[in-house]
């Protein structure tokens, strides 16, 4: 803090031109910098942008495989349940057929 207020108390004794030149320069170096900063920040932004589409379609296609995985294990279950209710009625067609006397 010392040395801030040394620095600061040696720019007061400065002439005024001498003063002028720092400050010039001191705006234009903060101006470079701020464009910098600017330029960096709006890469890492574009970048995050142009995922946004790309992980949308990675969901589109997840989303669409697991509805394809669905519709294939619906179709499947349909199947199963059919041809168990298939075999539970020829159960009991046996069994009636059995049970009524020949």
């Amino acid at each position: 803090m010392k040395s801030i207020n040394n620095f600061i108390n040696e720019i007061k004794k400065w002439p005024l031109q001498k003063k002028r030149n720092f400050s010039l320069f001191l705006a234009i170096l903060l101006t470079v910098l701020v464009i910098i900063l600017n330029f960096a920040l709006n890469a890492v932004w574009s970048e995050k942008k142009d995922d946004i589409p790309r992980k949308n379609a990675q969901f589109e296609s997840m989303k669409n495989s697991f509805s394809e995985i669905f519709d294939q294990a619906g179709s499947a279950l349909e199947q199963t349940f059919s041809s168990s209710t298939e075999i539970i009625e020829q159960i009991k067609l046996a069994s009636t057929s059995s049970s009524t006397p020949q």
